[in-house]
């Protein structure tokens, strides 16, 4: 083995030809580094604190409580006067990034933005968060807060060891036999009536007249609008069409926690009972179903559904939106509003026969 400057073989021009060649070689494998760095995403992650500081975070410390430093609490109070922290009843050990113990005296309660390479997640409602007397950059993501979105991660870690030998799928659904569900009551009218009434006097005790009482209690009854649960209404006229050439899609079966699964067979059993959806054996379409946490409960969920494939292949239909400076004019003069929970956002829509 020899330089290339010392090689006996290779003419000058030759020598000159290939140190050419490789300069360029090494100039190509130069530039796809660049290029797959810049594809990459980046390794920090980040959250959101009451909307006003965005910090470094770290989501696997071990910490069972979430922790901010001293540092970066002083950067908060700053960005945000009004937040405050309490003393604890008994001070608490936690361990930071790098598994350093301290320990915690004071807590504050939270709003936590949580970035993600699918999207951003936060929590319901405020989390507590204890503050250190440390210098660290980073927001330390305690399991209290992962369990406030649904990771256990103890939990996951036992179905992984469970179905580690399961070779029939990407994401199997587990197929162990279940209870069946509970026959549910329809809520009854005078159960929804007294429901109301309970919204009428909650506004009155936060300061709606009482002089208008009735003619609220007259405006609220006027039209049958009021639901305790999903019922058998009439559904709405609308039509999809496919695109032309479209094709089935399907996908994998899925693997859901035990209340999550608990959740899916009650309530698509009370879709049958309305006859808004029926079992197809031979239905060439299929989609994932995406259920979703509503609120901290652990069965306050929503049942949702990965249209993403089918929506590909569906004809676009053109509607008008509301112009919001319009619809502000009806509110011109008005001295009072009201907040109304809706029982669901959407409903299930039955297909067409044709589609069916």
């Amino acid at each position: 083995m020899h330089w290339l400057s010392d090689c006996p073989k290779a003419s000058d021009a030759e020598k000159v030809a290939l140190r050419l060649k490789l300069r360029e070689a090494s100039k190509a494998r130069g530039s796809r580094v660049k290029r797959l760095k810049m594809l990459m995403p980046a390794a920090s992650r980040t959250v959101t604190i009451n909307g006003v500081l965005e910090l470094l975070c770290c989501t696997d410390s071990g910490s069972d409580h979430t922790v901010i430093s001293r540092s970066r609490w002083d950067l908060l109070i700053a960005a945000d006067p009004n937040e405050q922290q309490t003393l604890l009843d008994t001070p608490v050990q936690c361990l930071t990034f790098g598994s350093h113990p301290v320990v915690a005296k004071t807590q504050a309660l939270l709003h936590v933005l949580i970035h993600t390479a699918a999207g951003p997640v936060e929590p319901a409602e405020a989390v507590p968060c204890v503050v250190v007397d440390m210098d660290d950059d980073q927001f330390i993501i305690g399991r209290d807060l992962l369990a406030t979105v649904g990771i256990d991660v103890d939990r996951q870690l036992e179905q992984l060891a469970t179905h580690r030998d399961d070779e029939t799928s990407g994401d199997p659904f587990n197929l162990e036999a279940d209870e069946p569900p509970a026959e549910r009551q329809a809520a009854t009218d005078d159960e929804v009536r007294a429901a109301v009434e309970d919204l009428i006097e909650r506004a009155l005790q936060h300061g709606f007249p009482p002089d208008k009482a009735d003619k609220l209690r007259l405006i609220v009854f006027a039209y049958d609008v009021w639901r305790l649960e999903l019922r058998d209404d009439l559904p709405a006229l609308l039509e999809v069409r496919s695109k032309e050439g479209a094709q089935p899609s399907k996908c994998k079966p899925r693997k859901y926690p035990p209340h999550i699964r608990q959740f899916l067979r009650e309530f698509n059993q009370q879709l049958v009972d309305l006859g808004l959806v029926y079992e197809n054996p031979t239905s060439r379409w299929a989609s994932p179903v995406l259920p979703v946490k509503k609120s901290h409960e652990l069965m306050d969920l929503r049942q949702t559904t990965d249209y993403r494939e089918i929506n590909s292949v569906t004809e676009v239909m053109a509607a008008v939106m509301p112009i919001l400076s319009l619809v502000m004019e009806n509110a011109r003069g008005k001295q009072h509003f009201g907040l109304f929970d809706f029982l669901k956002g959407f409903w299930q829509l039955p297909l067409a026969e044709l589609c069916q």
